[in-house]
């Protein structure tokens, strides 16, 4: 799966996510913002996969030329937009955490509200994933709070009590590796002991009859 070869497709596509310099004029700043704000319309409608350069340079008002003197790719437009956004809600979720903290012993009524729309827009997406195929068939309700939870939790250990400005990403790969595969560890053969079978679930030794 990865190459050891420098010039390997590992390589190549990590290169082609590294970050062009900033730019250092008040115009390049601007310039690179519109390039962000379209993009972020664009992989929302669209989806990173079918999104396209074209569509992101049309929407900021750019040549393609222009494009790729701020960022050397699609992918790593991307990442810079999900860095940019994870900026904001750790600046945002800081302040929101302790207003719906003290708002569940002020109206209960409302930070119960707070939730249910939140968890709202996670069971569409996951209920759009699973119709894709791109997730196992689950209650989408359960999944969306359990994610939910860990956001929570880690962004309470990590942003409220400790007060740190950047996720360390060790537990951003952490969360990320929880949620989409687990805590088992994938089965290499069937029927593996402890492990998960084709349909996902546990195949332990107890299950065996």
């Amino acid at each position: 799966m990865f190459h050891e070869r420098g010039d390997g497709p590992a390589a190549r596509r990590g290169a082609s996510r590294t970050p062009v310099p900033p730019p250092r004029t008040e115009r390049g700043r601007r310039t690179r913002s519109r390039i962000l704000e379209a993009a972020e319309e664009v992989f929302y409608r669209d989806g990173f996969h079918r999104a396209s350069i074209v569509d992101i340079t049309r929407g900021a008002g750019v040549g393609q030329g222009t494009f790729y003197l701020y960022f050397p790719s699609k992918e790593a437009l991307f990442v810079e937009l999900v860095r940019q956004m994870g900026h904001e809600m750790r600046r945002r979720l800081k302040d929101a955490t302790s207003a719906v903290r003290e708002c569940e012993f002020v109206d209960h009524a409302e930070f119960k509200s707070w939730y249910e729309q939140l968890a709202e827009g996670y069971v569409a997406g996951i209920r759009d994933a699973m119709k894709a195929g791109e997730f196992r068939e689950l209650d989408a309700e359960t999944v969306a709070y359990c994610l939910m939870g860990m956001g929570d939790f880690l962004g309470m250990r990590l942003v409220v009590w400790d007060g740190q400005r950047k996720v360390p990403p060790q537990a951003v790969d952490t969360a990320m590796e929880v949620a989409l595969h687990g805590l088992l560890r994938q089965a290499t053969g069937s029927g593996a002991p402890g492990l998960l079978d084709s349909t996902g679930r546990g195949t332990l030794d107890s299950d065996k009859t």
